[in-house]
Parts: structure tokens; sequence; C-alpha cells
């Protein structure tokens, strides 16, 4: 008794777009990366104001002996070292 593969299925040929590169297909990447940082632009600003600024001012006003009347001084690590202790 022989048996033949009756499920055998064949693909219709491709009639998709062509194996090589799209025209203008660089073009395209660059005007898709502008678009991104245009989308995280005010995502990055807000990160900026809100966290990165306020993280380095106060590691700023850590290291120094801040008072609004006169230039801020460096504190010397010996007092820092103490601050911590």
């Amino acid at each position: 008794m022989t048996m033949r593969n009756s499920l055998a299925v064949t693909a219709p040929p491709a009639s998709g777009p062509p194996a090589g590169p799209a025209p203008g297909g660089a073009r395209r990447h660059r005007d898709d990366r502008r678009v991104a940082w245009l989308f995280l632009a005010p995502v990055l600003v807000g990160f900026a104001v809100f966290y990165l600024y306020p993280t380095v001012r106060g590691v700023w006003y850590s290291l120094t002996d801040y008072n609004p009347a006169q230039h801020p001084v460096i504190r010397r690590r010996r007092q820092l070292h103490e601050a911590h202790q």
C-alpha cells in the first residue's frame, strides 16, 4: 500500500516589493529619526527641568556653604567627612 502526501502546499510567487533597497530608503530613515526626536524632545526637557536640574543643584548646595548674600564657599573634604558620620 502506497501513501502519497496529499497535504503538501506550494506557496504562490511573492507579489510584494522587490528584494533590493527601496528608493529613498536612507532619506526616509533620516526623516523617521527627526520625527522621533521631535516626539522625545518635550519628555527630555521635562526630565532635565524637573529631575536633573534639582539633583545637580542639591549636590552643589550640599558641597558648599551657601549664603545668598555671599558667594558659595566649597567645603573641605574633612568637613564633608565629618558631616556624614
